[in-house]
């Protein structure tokens, strides 16, 4: 399944709470990384905006004690809108 995109203002917000997620939790990358069987660049990454992997972004909400809707909560609105799009009639 391809992700969907999110637009700039999107990834900046979904990845300042990825870090701040993190920050909460007393975690540094490496220690992310080392818990989820990535590499700490992966991490970067999300907290720059990318959209992780589904078992992923479970696995993320786990670890940091959210709601995983809470969590991408820019991603689950584009998911919805993708949703509503596809469900118009024609």
């Amino acid at each position: 399944m391809t992700l969907l995109r999110l637009n700039q203002a999107e990834r900046v917000t979904m990845g300042r709470r990825l870090a701040s997620a993190r920050w909460r939790t007393g975690q540094t990358l490496a220690q992310v990384a080392t818990q989820l069987g990535v590499s700490v660049n992966a991490v970067k990454q999300w907290e720059r905006g990318t959209v992780p992997r589904d078992e992923t972004r479970a696995k993320l909400a786990t670890l940091y004690g959210m709601d995983e809707t809470a969590l991408f909560a820019e991603y689950a609105a584009a998911v919805r809108e993708r949703l509503a799009l596809l469900e118009r009639p024609a």
